[in-house]
């Protein structure tokens, strides 16, 4: 029974098309290399995707303090100190400061 409906399938349907031609999406480009020692690297990138932005140079910049605003003109600031006690001895220390405008 499925030796019949398998032939009457393969008589009924159209042959395949003996050749597809297709146009190519991306045009060829000349990526040959024109010396023995060059290296040539053919590539193509959507416009500004992957290049790297500028940095802005104050993100990264060394701050000395934390400082903030608490209540009203009151501002609280965190520092880190270090002082020499006495010949020898260094005193590390970390400050908090309440700052109040006169």
């Amino acid at each position: 029974m499925s030796w019949a409906f398998l032939m009457m399938q393969a008589l009924s349907s159209p042959p395949p098309p003996q050749r597809i031609d297709l146009m190519p999406v991306v045009p060829q480009r000349d990526c040959r290399a024109t010396g023995p020692d060059e290296i040539v690297v053919c590539g193509d990138a959507p416009g500004e995707r992957h290049r790297l932005k500028p940095v802005d140079p104050t993100r990264y910049a060394e701050q000395t303090e934390a400082e903030t605003g608490l209540i009203g003109d009151v501002r609280v600031a965190a520092e880190a100190e270090q002082a020499e006690i006495a010949p020898g001895v260094i005193s590390k220390r970390v400050m908090v400061r309440l700052k109040l405008p006169i």
